[in-house]
């Protein structure tokens, strides 16, 4: 009796020792499926822009350089342009200090048909940022895109002073 009784106990005890370690490994798994949800969902993109409700897109750079300057009213031009924003994939969570950063700015303001307008900060081939908003990083091959495809697409009218 008292053989089985110790067993007994034994074996609670035991178990209970089980019972715990499953738990923390349901824990840890539970806690790394939510760490890579909340990495994964760091990756944003910006509120959608339909290209055919833009009627212009301006671009500008700061510092002022005329190398840059573009407007673009062509329709083919601006669904190069809005598929290009449309496509960033931006973390909302880095380490980084725009503030820190030296380098020059693209502007990109874009004219709807409605007369409204959504401007993008486009900052040193690492951070945009849309009116109002706050800083987004993004991948250095994703920015020098925006380099490759203003160069490759010539303006459509001078900008206005």
């Amino acid at each position: 009796e008292i053989t089985t009784r110790l067993v007994g106990s034994e074996m609670c005890i035991r178990d209970s020792g089980m019972k715990a370690i499953g738990a923390l490994r349901v824990a840890a798994a539970l806690l790394a499926l939510c760490l890579a949800a909340l990495l994964a969902g760091c990756a944003v993109q910006i509120a959608p822009i339909e290209p055919n409700s833009v009627e212009q897109i301006e671009v500008e750079s700061l510092p002022q350089s005329e190398t840059w300057a573009r407007v673009y009213t062509d329709r083919d031009k601006i669904g190069e342009v809005v598929s290009y924003l449309n496509g960033l994939r931006l973390r909302q969570l880095f380490s980084e200090n725009p503030d820190e950063y030296v380098g020059q700015s693209l502007v990109l303001t874009l004219t709807l048909a409605d007369g409204t307008t959504r401007e993008f900060t486009h900052f040193g081939n690492l951070f945009l940022m849309e009116r109002g908003g706050a800083w987004q990083r993004m991948e250095y091959e994703q920015a020098a895109r925006l380099d490759g495809l203003l160069r490759r697409l010539p303006t459509d009218a001078q900008p206005e002073a």
